[in-house]
């Protein structure tokens, strides 16, 4: 798999958390994915990083719709309500947590919009699943725009080969994949545009 290195030029950096939530992550859920554990901690530590720096975090959090095609192809209900749809990492004050009944973070949300005021140019996506929710949130990232770097550690499917093959598609044409080490420890260039620029 082809592994990218950001550029001298970014700028405005964002991060995006995709579904990390109790629908996924509870063991008592019944869309729990398991071998996961180790993914929530380096997203933390993602969000740690992003938050010292004054940069700009939001999350978002499946909630299935009671209709349509979704509810049709996984019939496991997580409606808006439900504890399933309670992020496991507590937003921080000015951190929004955006609603969605499709795979990506920008259909029907106004995540993008949130996003765009705060002019974040280079976008950085961890979470679940990395074929699905990632992989379609990263591509409409990249059709809106910005340009897109993927935590690769900092995301997980049910499989690992879906993982991987996720990785490759986003790596052949949307994004930069990056370990998660990698992103935390980022020089300054890569960080020195704050969220109150």
């Amino acid at each position: 798999m082809p592994l990218s290195r950001p550029s001298p030029e970014f700028r405005r950096p964002g991060l995006l958390v995709v579904d990390v939530q109790r629908f996924f992550f509870d063991p008592r859920s019944p869309a729990f994915m398991r071998g996961c554990s180790g993914v929530l901690e380096r997203v933390r530590a993602l969000v740690g990083d992003f938050r010292s720096r004054g940069l700009p975090v939001l999350f978002t959090c499946y909630a299935s719709a009671l209709r349509g095609p979704m509810a049709s192809r996984w019939r496991k209900a997580c409606p808006r309500g439900s504890p399933w749809v309670q992020p496991i990492l507590r937003p921080a004050p000015g951190e929004p947590v955006f609603y969605k009944s499709r795979y990506s973070a920008f259909r029907g949300t106004r995540a993008l919009a949130w996003l765009r005021k705060r002019r974040v140019r280079d976008l950085v996506v961890a979470g679940v699943k990395t074929h699905l929710c990632v992989e379609s949130t990263v591509r409409d990232a990249f059709d809106a725009g910005f340009r897109v770097i993927v935590a690769r550690d900092g995301c997980a499917a049910p499989d690992p080969g879906m993982h991987r093959g996720s990785l490759r598609n986003m790596a052949h044409g949307f994004a930069d994949i990056l370990p998660t080490k990698d992103l935390v420890s980022m020089p300054e260039k890569f960080h020195n545009q704050r969220k109150d620029a």
